[in-house]
């Protein structure tokens, strides 16, 4: 299936914001000491959020491959989607690399978020994933 262009680049500036403000919101609950100190943080995090975003956009537009991409501690970022695949399909793919279990995992589709509760993966509920889902992982 061929992304529509003019979806994938709304997506990726949902992913954008999305980055950005999940890098606004790390640092703001981080307590970090000095106001100038702080905003210079802020701003280099939003850059680097829209930096990446666009990236990510040229990358998937110039391969045309379906993907989903992970924002969290995984080996792999980026998942190859495949009909049926699903979060735990691509959990496994993705390679989570930390030993515990996660805090929160949140799939963002159309600039929408789920929240998922991860216990309910050890309990058998799986998630369908579509093409251009970023999964969130919260330690």
């Amino acid at each position: 299936m061929v992304a529509n262009p003019s979806k994938t680049g709304r997506h990726f500036g949902t992913v954008n914001v999305l980055v950005s403000i999940l890098l606004l919101l790390s640092l703001a609950l981080s307590g970090c000491a000095g106001k100038t100190k702080t905003k210079e943080e802020i701003q280099h995090a939003y850059a680097a959020g829209v930096q990446a975003g666009k990236l990510e956009a040229q990358q998937q537009a110039q391969s045309g491959v379906p993907e989903v991409k992970f924002l969290g501690h995984v080996g792999n970022p980026v998942v190859l989607w495949t009909d049926g695949l699903t979060l735990a399909k691509a959990l496994v793919e993705a390679e989570y690399l930390e030993q515990n279990t996660p805090t929160a995992i949140t799939i963002y589709r159309n600039g929408q978020g789920m929240r998922i509760d991860p216990q309910s993966l050890f309990s058998g509920q799986d998630y369908p994933l579509f093409p251009g889902d970023t999964i969130v992982i919260q330690n």
